[in-house]
């Protein structure tokens, strides 16, 4: 907020308001989270299959999810089209953020 300009009665603007920060966290978006009834997982790409891993989710928006177990940073996690797999199927990496169904 700039100081020199007081708001005024019938201003408006926009703001975010950080109430909670987590250092070091894995953070994903939220399309990448799938639910079966209480169970929140994802699927990742391993050697060009499919594969689900349940995990523990933490601080959440609308647009991103804090996972607190499950996942390391280093697997790679399908976050589009993920609704179009399931476990075992043969897919194709073609770039980090699109995976391909193969059959």
């Amino acid at each position: 907020i700039v100081t020199d300009l007081p708001l005024k009665i019938g201003m408006m603007f926009d703001c975010k308001i950080l109430l909670r920060q987590e250092a070091d966290s894995l953070i994903l978006p939220s399309e990448a989270i799938l639910t079966d009834g209480e169970k929140k997982f994802v699927y990742i790409a391993v050697n060009n299959k499919v594969q689900e891993k349940i995990i523990k989710v933490g601080l959440q928006n609308t647009e991103e999810v804090q996972v607190l177990e499950g996942l390391t940073p280093e697997q790679n996690v399908i976050t589009k089209g993920n609704v179009f797999v399931k476990t075992g199927d043969n897919i194709q990496i073609e770039a980090p953020v699109a995976v391909i169904k193969v059959d």
